[in-house]
């Protein structure tokens, strides 16, 4: 039955809803102004509106629905007082004594502040234990423990995509196209594998992650049925016997989709002890010294408890704890270690005596995993064939023991979908069934888009409020705290590139939307596109280490900054590599020596809490016939220092290699550079200076405009933060107007994909150790300093009869003013001076018809002299005929005065000019520098793409046989970073000489000067050399003419 409404009723629907119309016109000019505020902070193609309002009289209220466009952006608290502010301005004046109430989506629009961009205390009406400190799963007993960073906490990260296998094409592909010389499925890896994951581990996380993060090729697994497996009993009443359950077995070659190796075999248990401990050791044998992470894997039982696990590696121990209540059943990762080929006793012992677990429960164990290994999951008809950590996540999960239904969601029919689909399931299934108490979890990706111009697309943050109808966790946390985590992680990316990078940086939305790997994790998610990787000036940041410091660190601060306003707990942020580093031997005796080693502290000008309150000094120590062989031992666990200065003892004979990392209550820096000591009894000692400490993005094209752009990689393919391993090949398409079509044929930005996947070796901060070694090798001790620290100290060097500078790949400005002085004191008094790298031809150019403003402002002068004295020949001709001789001989005379002084005179007020401006001009210094101390100028700086280079006959004899060759990489490879376009230097005086050309054209390479002092420069760098035998050759017979033997 239709029922109609009262006339009365109807009326007043009707003038509410005219109120309405009149009052959304009125309020457009508030509208515009709350765009333009919010758009000053973030670009988002939102619109945001007004949409209706309410009149409450009873509450003398205006109710104002704002559409859902405004939560787009990053909201504060001061935000609700403008837009209160400038809404009221336009209200009808019968309204204007009425409060503001803002709404969007039927909540108050305060639901969306941030509270801690607004200094709110977060109140949560369900924690769920989630709150406070959290004793840690996994603890490194010998490290400090960060109080007021993440120790305790657990933390899911994960890069985006992945190498998989397409079902409808047959084939294994990457999920994006390759552009501008990297790939989406490698790009966000380089920044969590180098950078972010470990910034966090130095902040006390465990960081869990659903892809291979190992890039080491070799994979060695010790299961408890190995023969490399052993078992110690400490009470005849307490001994291992098999634990309930299956285990690990490595039963297979390859393993099908649905195949767990965590059901195909068995584990072990013992019960603790403290007083009579057990023990089961892994010790395998090693195919290649080198870098491996070690993985451990356990069965979660009734009574689990903590176990202790030793891992015994090339530079010493470190042991941990593992609360084995939690993470059973799957390769629980310890941390990566050096393990030498070949050594005995190297590998892993679990005990059954950890503290924790104060004697009571039982520990279990099963398989040890060292490496990261290659693919060898099998769809279709084969594998991968590429190292485990470039595929996607679907494989690493079946590897590591999850369920089928958390990685293939799709039948086995999809696994481009079950990439993306299975990683929240992966964080829920390490939440509920794994027992993990997962903090947080992070994706990072890179977006598509580009524009002409040189603006970049910059960085958008992701979060889902609402999953399956709810808004809350299953813990009852609200899930709207993930709004808070994205738009704390977001901000702190964009302020950290605008003050440390480009301050033009672009703040894109901050965006609720149902992408899966932010909507399906049962704890707080975001997804962050960091930037566009088809858009060049987003690329030429995204290339440069430097850049991907920053942004980890930022990405780090933000989630510490997170955890720190949810749980309600102090911070403090972990501080910056120390600098200026120096080992110097300052004691000798006969049987050994005593080095000293000094650095200050680096402030960070963005966070006041970063400053170091202690160190770590770490040590190497490595036989020299072994280091020879290139068997390089690890870092001990290192020694607490509470100043800025150690002293260590060293034995003769050997190499002593030393880095430090600065420690406060929220972590650990990253490392310093390494620098080195060797002694050697009754020998002289050389000073080697580390000049080569920079990290760079490849060179951009010469010519990037609208028409084309992207990187040069003849010219320079960058130089990694010791190695990165995004690098897929060179980019060969660099028209604009070129279009994606498909990931094949990706148009503009377009690189070939011919190298890996595989690591490309960039600087490794450790090169005094190999120069080291070559001058041990030749008799000689010596010390090492970083080029700060020789800069910025009164560093002596009267004790050292030859100073070794290298540069490697420097090409920034250290010939300077500083450096000019104290090398011609040093060499004045008979010092000798060896130099190499790659630039030092290219960093001492100086163009010597360069303009200087002084000059121009001269010149502009003298022409209006010029004029003027025209202007006085002229008066004189015209008053020839009327004016008396003495006027005119006075015109003539001013005239000629004038001229002259337009000529020689302010030839020689010029000449001072120049002279001073070029006393602070960088370059020219630089190439004084070159010129007057080295003795080298510059030729050019491609000499060659071969890398190899001849000695020649010279007048010292450098080289009797001149028909030796060494030789250099110029490509990208996994050993050495590569030289593209060494430097060709000539001698610049009489007194120096050409030994040494590049192979090919003929230019010369090395230069060596024989006058009051000798000096040798080579435009190349000694340790990029292909092999330690090379550089030990060439630095005997340098050292043999710098020292007159």
């Amino acid at each position: 039955m239709v029922r109609f409404l009262p006339k009365v009723l109807l009326s007043a629907l009707l003038a509410v809803s005219f109120l309405f119309s009149a009052t959304a016109r009125i309020l457009e000019p508030a509208a515009d102004s709350i765009n333009s505020r919010l758009s000053s902070r973030a670009s988002t193609l939102s619109r945001i509106s007004i949409d209706t309002f309410y009149v409450l009289k009873k509450q003398k209220a205006v109710k104002i629905i704002l559409s859902d466009d405004i939560i787009d952006y990053p909201l504060r608290n001061s935000d609700l007082e403008y837009f209160s502010g400038i809404i009221g301005r336009y209200m009808p004046e019968d309204l204007r004594e009425y409060g503001i109430q803002l709404y969007v989506k039927d909540r108050p629009l305060s639901t969306f502040i941030s509270g801690f961009y607004s200094g709110q205390k977060y109140v949560s009406e369900n924690r769920s234990g989630q709150d406070g400190r959290r004793t840690p799963w996994i603890s490194r007993i010998s490290g400090p423990a960060p109080e007021e960073g993440l120790y305790g906490r657990n933390i899911a990260l994960w890069p985006g995509h992945g190498y998989y296998y397409s079902n409808t094409e047959d084939r294994w592909k990457w999920q994006r196209a390759p552009f501008f010389s990297t790939i989406e499925d490698l790009l966000p890896q380089s920044y969590i594998i180098s950078f972010l994951a470990p910034m966090l581990e130095n902040a006390g996380a465990t960081v869990l992650m659903p892809r291979e993060r190992d890039i080491q090729r070799n994979e060695i697994i010790v299961d408890n049925t190995s023969p490399y497996y052993t078992e110690r009993n400490g009470d005849r009443r307490n001994e291992w016997k098999d634990a309930p359950g299956p285990g690990f077995a490595h039963t297979e070659d390859v393993y099908a989709s649905g195949v767990n190796p965590f059901e195909q075999g068995t584990a072990r248990m013992v019960g603790c002890s403290l007083k009579s401990p057990s023990s089961a050791t892994y010790i395998p044998y090693f195919p290649e010294t080198g870098d491996y992470a070690v993985y451990v894997s356990y069965q979660t039982v009734r009574q689990s408890t903590d176990a202790l696990y030793t891992v015994r590696y090339s530079g010493g121990e470190a042991s941990f704890s593992v609360d084995q209540r939690m993470g059973g059943g799957m390769w629980v990762y310890l941390g990566t270690f050096r393990f030498s080929k070949g050594e005995t006793g190297q590998g892993v012992i679990v005990r059954n005596c950890a503290e924790k677990s104060g004697g009571n429960g039982v520990i279990t164990t099963d398989a040890v995993k060292f490496g990261g290994g290659m693919g060898n999951i099998l769809r279709g008809t084969g594998t991968s064939g590429v190292p485990r950590y470039a595929e996607a996540a679907r494989y690493w999960m079946q590897w590591s023991g999850f369920p089928e239904e958390v990685y293939s969601l799709n039948n086995g029919n999809d696994d481009y979908r079950d990439d993306y689909m299975s990683r929240g399931e992966w964080v829920n299934d390490l939440c509920h069934r794994l027992a993990i108490p997962v903090d947080m979890a992070l994706a990072l990706h890179t977006d598509a888009g580009s524009v002409l111009s040189d603006s970049t697309i910059g960085t958008l943050a992701i979060y889902k409020e609402e999953s399956e109808g709810k808004i809350h966790y299953s813990d009852g946390r609200p899930r709207i705290i993930a709004r808070e985590l994205a738009d704390i992680i977001q901000t702190s990316v964009v302020e950290d590139i605008r003050s440390f990078y480009r301050t033009d940086w672009t703040r894109r939305a901050l965006w609720d939307r149902s992408y899966m790997e932010a909507r399906v994790p049962d704890v707080p998610a975001v997804l962050i596109e960091l930037l566009s990787h088809q858009n060049f000036p987003d690329m030429q940041c995204a290339l440069d280490p430097k850049f991907k410091f920053i942004v980890s660190r930022a990405i780090y601060k933000g989630i510490l900054k997170y955890l720190s306003y949810i749980h309600d707990v102090p911070y403090c942020v972990q501080p910056l590599p120390v600098q200026d580093l120096s080992v110097r031997i300052d004691g000798r005796r006969k049987d050994e020596a005593e080095v000293r080693l000094s650095w200050t502290p680096r402030e960070d000008p963005g966070e006041p809490t970063a400053m170091p309150s202690s160190y770590i000094v770490y040590r190497r120590i490595a036989d020299t016939a072994a280091a020879a062989a290139g068997n390089i031992p690890g870092f001990d666990e290192g020694t607490p220092v509470t100043g800025t200065e150690y002293t260590d003892n060293i034995q003769p004979g050997r190499i002593y290699s030393y880095r430090v990392v600065a420690v406060n209550n929220g972590g650990q820096s990253f490392p310093s550079e390494t620098l080195s000591a060797g002694y050697i009894p009754g020998s002289e000692e050389v000073l080697v200076v580390n000049g080569f400490s920079s990290v760079s993005a490849p060179a951009p094209f010469p010519v990037c405009d609208s028409v084309t752009a992207g990187f040069d990689f003849r010219a320079d393919h960058g130089i990694p933060y010791i190695q990165d391993c995004s690098y897929i090949g060179e980019q060969f398409e660099y028209l604009r107007q070129r279009e994606w079509i498909h990931d094949d044929r990706p148009g503009f930005g377009a690189s070939y994909m011919d190298y890996g996947p595989a690591p490309v070796a960039g600087n490794s901060m450790d090169y005094p150790r190999i120069h080291g070694l070559a001058l041990m090798r030749a008799g000689l001790s010596f010390s090492s300093v970083s080029l700060g620290g020789f800069l910025n100290r009164d560093y002596g060097l009267e004790d050292y009869p030859v100073v070794d500078i290298i540069l490697g790949k420097e090409n920034s400005d250290v010939l300077n003013g500083t450096m000019y002085s104290r090398l011609a004191d040093y060499c004045r008094e008979g010092g000798n001076l060896l130099l190499s790298g790659a630039n030092i031809g290219k960093i001492s150019a100086y163009d010597s018809g360069r303009s200087y403003s002084g000059s121009v402002m001269l010149k502009e002068a003298l022409s209006s002299v010029k004029t003027a004295a025209s202007r006085m020949e002229a008066l004189k001709d015209s008053l020839s005929g009327s004016a008396d001789t003495a006027l005119l001989s006075k015109i003539e005379a001013a005239a000629r005065e004038l001229m002259e002084f337009a000529g020689k005179t302010a030839m020689d007020l010029d000449e001072d000019i120049i002279s001073m401006h070029r006393e602070s001009d960088p370059d020219f210094i630089a190439n004084r520098l070159a010129s007057d101390i080295f003795n080298y100028g510059w030729s050019n700086g491609s000499a060659s793409t071969s890398g190899l280079v001849r000695t020649v006959s010279n007048p010292s004899g450098l080289f009797a046989d001149s028909t030796y060759t060494v030789d250099f990489q110029t490509r990208p490879n996994p050993l050495t970073y590569c030289v593209e376009s060494p430097d060709a230097i000539l001698p610049s005086d009489e007194q120096s000489f050409t030994f040494m050309r590049y192979c090919g054209s003929n230019t010369s390479a090395a230069v060596a000067y024989d006058g009051d002092y000798r000096a040798v420069s080579l435009g190349f760098p000694i340790e990029a050399l292909t092999s330690q035998q090379q550089v030990d050759d060439l630095m005997r017979e340098v050292i043999r003419f710098l020292l007159g033997y």
